[in-house]
């Protein structure tokens, strides 16, 4: 609503979700942070959500109608269809793409995914040259860097600056699906303005070893402050709290067959893409892309 984005107005909005996150800015309810969010949404403009609460959906659709604007939603107006072998078809009532591919990790991504494809129908609808293949080849080859990068194996490690509980709850269902992995080692660290006692709860639960340390910022929460809230959850806690002395603690800890999981900041995740390239050569593994694996 305040955005500096709202100096231009959009063809197309796009809500992908609404969760709590920058409560110190956006408001202390899903509803309060929607109400913001659907600052984008133009006098007759189009707005596609994948919003599944149904105060934000709620929120949202009262916006666009008092905007005359037109919202179409994931599951009502956008159609998307999982197909076993990990494609999925995308239907808006007007067109139809059967049996795309999502370079990305997870089944949320499809959901990203089609929130794309969305936006690409209205701008062809509006006089955009976008033909099928171009929309084939962008999902197919897209990447995010520090969103379930994988970045080596053997030991796997990924990348995942999940830094909210919704991020975190993503991440977990990610971990539980889409990877096979013998033990997980968790390096977290995280801004003391998020909620992080939730995060950390959701997944200390999941490692056999975590490792608690301070991202390169001045609102990092010290790891000393972490132990008592990720103690009752796994067994085996330490504080590295230099990210490189983590991360060479994860390696040491790890055999080819684990996953290490680096999370819970966007500020670790980027020391962490610094640091590993001459860790993991050390080790004689290469660097691999996600294509690879």
């Amino acid at each position: 609503r305040l955005d500096a984005t709202n100096v231009v107005r959009p063809l197309v909005a796009v809500i992908s979700n609404v969760a709590l996150d920058h409560m110190e800015y956006l408001g202390n309810t899903v509803g309060e942070i929607a109400r913001e969010k659907g600052g984008i949404i133009k006098e007759k403009g189009i707005c596609l959500t994948a919003a599944k609460d149904r105060e934000a959906i709620a929120v949202l659709a009262e916006i666009c109608l008092k905007e005359g604007a037109s919202l179409k939603r994931l599951g009502k107006g956008i159609r998307l269809t999982r197909h076993r072998d990990g494609a999925f078809s995308y239907a808006d009532g007007a067109r139809t793409y059967k049996r795309l591919e999502c370079a990305l990790i997870g089944k949320h991504q499809q959901e990203n995914a089609a929130m794309a494809v969305g936006v690409a129908e209205e701008l062809r609808r509006k006089g955009f040259l976008l033909d099928e293949n171009a929309i084939r080849r962008g999902l197919a080859n897209i990447r995010w860097e520090g969103r379930m990068e994988v970045v080596h194996k053997a030991p796997l490690i990924v990348l995942d600056g999940a830094h909210n509980p919704a991020g975190v709850k993503i991440l977990c269902d990610v971990l539980d699906c889409d990877f096979s992995f013998r033990k997980l080692v968790i390096v977290f660290g995280v801004l003391g303005d998020k909620d992080f006692r939730s995060m950390i709860r959701k997944l200390a639960k999941r490692a056999d070893r975590l490792i608690l340390t301070k991202p390169d910022s001045s609102r990092a929460v010290a790891p000393v402050q972490l132990l008592p809230l990720a103690a009752p959850y796994c067994r085996e806690v330490v504080i590295e709290e230099y990210p490189p002395e983590a991360i060479k603690t994860a390696l040491a800890w790890s055999l080819p067959e684990d996953l290490i999981l680096i999370a819970g900041s966007l500020y670790l995740v980027g020391q962490a893409k610094k640091i590993l390239p001459s860790l993991t050569n050390q080790q004689g593994n290469k660097p691999i892309c996600l294509s690879d694996v």
